[in-house]
């Protein structure tokens, strides 16, 4: 059940993978979620023109190679960002992921729209007090 703060809303969920440790997004995972439904899963490569550092590379597996045809992210953001605009933004540690967004705005100049966020890390810690582990796999 989609339920955010209590109550139920449709809500987009979001996931960035990067490529280095300037947060320079390489992948960006988007679930739209509706009464409860998934109504539609993407998924974008996303070319940096940075270097990749290699403990970004372990984590996420994603290397240069990858991405070397694939858009620069306001090409991707052109496509998205009408999503942002309708829909409460959710993830898992959402600092990480609107950090990484954000970065990447102001990088190519693009404006930050205003967005409802909702972490659901802090969510689980706040309405699960029993649980001792709050990473994905804990909570699933």
């Amino acid at each position: 059940m989609s339920i955010i703060g209590g109550v139920n809303v449709d809500f987009l969920a979001i996931d960035f993978e990067t490529a280095n440790l300037n947060q320079s997004p390489c992948s960006l995972g988007l679930t739209i979620v509706e009464k409860d439904n998934v109504i539609d899963c993407k998924s974008f490569l996303i070319n940096p023109k940075e270097p990749f550092a290699t403990s970004c590379t372990k984590i996420n597996g994603i290397t240069p190679k990858d991405v070397v045809d694939s858009p620069e992210f306001p090409a991707v953001w052109e496509n998205i960002k009408p999503l942002f605009m309708k829909y409460p933004i959710v993830a898992h540690n959402i600092s990480f992921d609107y950090d990484v967004l954000k970065k990447a705005l102001l990088k190519y100049n693009l404006q930050i729209p205003k967005m409802k966020l909702y972490c659901t890390f802090q969510l689980a810690r706040k309405n699960y007090p029993e649980i001792q582990h709050f990473n994905l796999p804990a909570l699933c």
